[in-house]
């Protein structure tokens, strides 16, 4: 895959963020460093078995901001992602890097997208091991920057003073908001052909 300037170079890896934030978020805000998924570097270098996929899957879910429904992953689920092509197969029954990045992905974006939307980005990279790493690697500083703006603006809109019902109209409001981009996100795929790949 070449290299794709208009996505790179709007993604800036040491993008400092002012931290300051209303006491309500600043405590999630805070955790949500810890409980970001893993880092390419931080993934296993070495090859895995599914047991030891589903194990190491499991774990890293457990602590992340993922919700408690998503968070358990089964072999019937990672072969179901392989037979629709969204995952690479194994090789040897083993699965590397790539694999246990892609799983990560795909374990975040199908909370916000329906499966056909997720495989039309994952037919869109081609996940040759360096540049799939750098998608990767922009996924994750994106989840982290998306929380870390989340808390901030929903401390902005939120006084401390708030009633109940205000705090109702702010958590509707960014209900709508959430639901706004994932139109948009799945507008944007919808329209993605391929052509202008290179």
């Amino acid at each position: 895959m070449d290299n794709q300037p208009g996505f790179f170079e709007n993604f800036d890896a040491e993008n400092n963020l002012d931290n300051t934030v209303n006491p309500f978020f600043a405590d999630w805000m805070d955790a949500s460093g810890e409980e970001s998924i893993p880092d390419w570097a931080d993934l296993p270098d070495i090859d895995l078995y599914m047991d030891q996929v589903i194990k190491y899957m499991q774990n890293q879910l457990s602590r992340s901001n993922i919700a408690d429904s998503e968070k358990n992953i089964t072999s019937s689920m990672i072969n179901n992602y392989t037979k629709e092509g969204i995952l690479d197969r194994p090789e040897r029954r083993r699965y590397n890097k790539k694999h246990l990045a892609s799983l990560m992905m795909i374990c975040l974006l199908k909370q916000v997208l329906p499966m056909g939307s997720v495989k039309q980005l994952f037919d869109y990279f081609d996940k040759s091991d360096s540049d799939f790493a750098r998608v990767y690697s922009a996924f994750c500083q994106e989840q982290q920057t998306a929380f870390v703006d989340t808390a901030r603006y929903a401390g902005e809109k939120l006084a401390e003073n708030f009633t109940d019902v205000e705090k109702c109209m702010v958590a509707i409001e960014l209900a709508l908001k959430a639901n706004a981009m994932r139109i948009a996100s799945q507008r944007i795929i919808e329209s993605i052909d391929g052509k202008n790949k290179k």
